[in-house]
């Protein structure tokens, strides 16, 4: 049974659990935030700075299915907050590594267009590059957690889609292991 998801046009690293207990306890890591979510995004934009920490205020827009992103505090809006850098720039693209300290409805997707860097094929969220069908070039990259029959701390990794986008910045993929 799945643990958690990810939005369907997102690839990369999902957890599953075979019997009740375990994803009991992988569910509980998720909602506590026990575990280390890595992204990796490619934007058609650089963000504002290299490195950044950025909070912004989420509201789920349900009717629309998007998220609205804000700078300063909402009555309805929860707080979206992640640590971002920027890897590489590749013939006018841009890789970024993004790890989520919160895990929101479309947050990343929401979070990047909020600061102008849509994820390349992201029409949603208004990129004005196309991708492939049904995706774009956003990646659950890493996951790490802990194992929760040992308590043994687990690290899995799935590579990025092999094609034009993500080859842009395979060497520098490679140098994240």
């Amino acid at each position: 049974v799945l643990a958690h998801r990810l939005d369907r046009p997102v690839s990369g690293v999902v957890i599953f659990g075979k019997k009740i207990s375990v994803l009991k306890m992988l569910m509980q890591q998720f909602k506590e935030r026990r575990l280390q979510k890595t992204y990796l995004a490619i934007t058609n934009n650089a963000p504002p700075q290299k490195s950044d920490n950025l909070i912004h205020w989420h509201i789920k827009d349900a009717i629309n299915r998007q998220a609205r992103m804000y700078d300063e505090a909402k009555p309805d809006g929860k707080s979206a907050e992640w640590n971002d850098r920027l890897l590489a720039e590749s013939k006018g693209r841009y890789l970024l590594k993004v790890e989520l300290i919160t895990g929101r409805y479309h947050q990343i997707r929401a979070q990047l267009a909020h600061i102008v860097c849509p994820v390349v094929g992201d029409i949603t969220y208004g990129s004005k590059t196309l991708y492939k069908e049904n995706a774009i070039c956003l990646h659950s990259y890493n996951l790490q957690l802990l194992h929760p029959v040992t308590g043994e701390m687990l690290s899995i990794t799935a590579p990025p889609p092999v094609d034009e986008q993500w080859n842009l910045f395979e060497q520098h993929i490679q140098e994240l292991k």
